[in-house]
């Protein structure tokens, strides 16, 4: 599950049209291994159910950096929860089922919105999910640091073209491009997220 953090400051049409969007992008990408689609619940929030923890993960820092490159202004807040749907899954669509996880899950969604974390990880391994916690805790550091005017450029780098070619679609020189990837923390991010999608 996911929401959209402090909601009722975007434009309403806007938010909704782009947040449908992105949705809808991350359930063609990951069709393979989404069981029940990402569905939206409410105007600013989805949920489905997943595969297996990998795919949770993966999905979680693609739509981070999504909202990165493409420029979106919201942030999300996300629950990865392993528990049992009791009820059939719905395949079509995330409605209409019945279960211990997504009962937890809404809860710990609940719990998130009185906590600057934005990720919580549940699973029943405890020590894995101490760990995963504790990455995403790292990763937020890294993703809530950046302001807006950082935003384009670390796009960039995050495409992985290298300091020259970034400098080259930037107009700038490639010293003032090494400097800001330094300041921005690119190269410690990387190794945070390798780390992260790794510790599944």
């Amino acid at each position: 599950m996911a929401d959209i953090k402090e909601s009722s400051k975007f434009f309403p049409p806007t938010l909704q049209r782009d947040f449908a969007h992105m949705v809808k992008h991350f359930n063609k990408a990951y069709s393979s291994t989404i069981v029940s689609p990402l569905t939206i619940t409410l105007g600013d929030e989805f949920q489905g159910i997943v595969k297996d923890v990998q795919t949770g993960l993966n999905i979680i820092v693609a739509m981070e950096e999504y909202i990165l490159t493409v420029g979106l202004e919201f942030k999300l807040r996300y629950i990865l929860n392993e528990g049992e749907i009791e009820t059939p899954i719905n395949t079509e669509i995330a409605h209409g089922m019945m279960g211990s996880g997504l009962t937890k899950a809404r809860q710990l969604l609940l719990g998130l919105k009185r906590d600057r974390r934005r990720f919580e990880i549940r699973l029943n391994d405890m020590i894995k999910a101490t760990t995963l916690n504790g990455l995403f805790f790292l990763y937020q550091h890294f993703m809530d640091r950046w302001h807006k005017k950082d935003l384009v450029v670390a796009s960039l780098f995050l495409k992985d073209i290298g300091n020259k070619e970034v400098a080259s679609r930037l107009k700038r020189d490639e010293s003032s491009v090494w400097r800001k990837r330094r300041s921005l923390a690119i190269d410690e991010y990387l190794i945070c997220r390798t780390i992260l999608l790794k510790a599944a």
